[in-house]
């Protein structure tokens, strides 16, 4: 069983919102070690950061930076280099240009009102305002197994849209499972797509991060002198895929066997069960963790000081 895979998204843009970050005295680390304190987010409902890309809004996250952390040498705590460089970028203003580096976090699964929900959103684990270009993009690369590709529909009628939705379950080597993250194929690239890759396969895909308007419509007004430009509905994040290499053979360090992936998945199923049975609507706080070129370059979160 191969102990890698690839999870990499780029976002340049220009900052839409801030100020979802505060310093909490009492968190506390995994180990229920009391630490100084860290940098959370203050609504864990809301994202650390909205990124405006091309007009469209996207929400980033972060995970806890906390002030202090434990050598890996000496086993002592000392002060944190991350923490201080995170301070920095809590000071960002709307306006600002910046470059993130991250990856695709797949929350836990929990009880939802309408069923088990497994939430995705992009996790940074570096933030800079310097070096940033003057073109806005949103992507990522990822690989995984597509476990379906489905003709996208809606309406009562299930209409077909021309677009294809394609579950690719993704791998986590820090715990040794699979999660599933859905990614949509335009119409145009549909053909393409089902002519190179079929169920089963192993892929590495490039996807843009966008953000869709769904439902809502402008009401029109009874009186007045204009009409109104609120629309109703919400924005959800899509992840279209636009490129990607071949399939992967079994020599693939990034190759899950599909009898692997069958073990795995039903230990996945068993965490759905679990979360059945757990108090519905309580998220958990924490997550996990072409046609033309990638901007996204393999990059592993091992900056000591991340956030410039």
């Amino acid at each position: 069983m191969r102990k890698k895979s690839i999870n990499n998204v780029v976002i340049e843009g220009t900052l839409a919102e801030v100020g979802n970050l505060v310093f909490d005295r009492e968190m506390k680390n995994k180990n229920n070690d009391k630490l100084v304190g860290a940098i959370t987010r203050a609504d864990f409902k809301k994202p650390a950061f909205v990124i405006d890309v091309n007009g469209q809004k996207i929400g980033v996250n972060t995970m806890p930076v906390y002030k202090d952390k434990v050598d890996k040498d000496t086993k002592k705590i000392v002060e944190n280099d991350r923490f201080k460089a995170m301070q920095k970028v809590m000071d960002y203003e709307v306006g600002t240009r910046v470059k993130i580096n991250g990856s695709i976090s797949i929350g836990s699964p929990y009880m939802g009102k309408n069923g088990i929900v497994e939430p995705v959103s992009v996790n940074m684990f570096s933030m800079s305002s310097t070096g940033v270009g003057d073109d806005d993009y949103a992507e990522g690369k990822a690989s995984g197994y597509i476990k379906s590709i489905k003709a996208e529909t809606k309406g009562e009628d299930e209409d077909e849209t021309g677009r294809l939705l394609v579950e690719l379950w993704m791998y986590n080597d820090y715990d040794d499972s699979v999660a599933p993250f859905t990614l949509v194929v335009d119409a145009d690239l549909a053909e393409d797509f089902e002519n190179t890759y079929s169920e089963g396969d192993n892929a590495v895909v490039n996807f843009d991060i966008t953000s869709r308007q769904v439902g809502g419509k402008k009401a029109k007004s009874a009186f007045g002198k204009r009409e109104s430009k609120i629309v109703g509905g919400f924005a959800v994040t899509e992840y279209s895929i636009f490129g990607g290499e071949a399939p992967m053979d079994d020599e693939s360090e990034y190759y899950i066997d599909e009898d692997d992936f069958k073990k795995l998945f039903k230990a996945h199923k068993q965490k759905c069960e679990e979360a059945k049975n757990a108090k519905a609507d309580e998220a958990p706080k924490k997550g996990l963790g072409s046609a033309r070129k990638s901007k996204v370059e393999d990059v592993e979160d091992d900056d000591e000081n991340p956030f410039d």
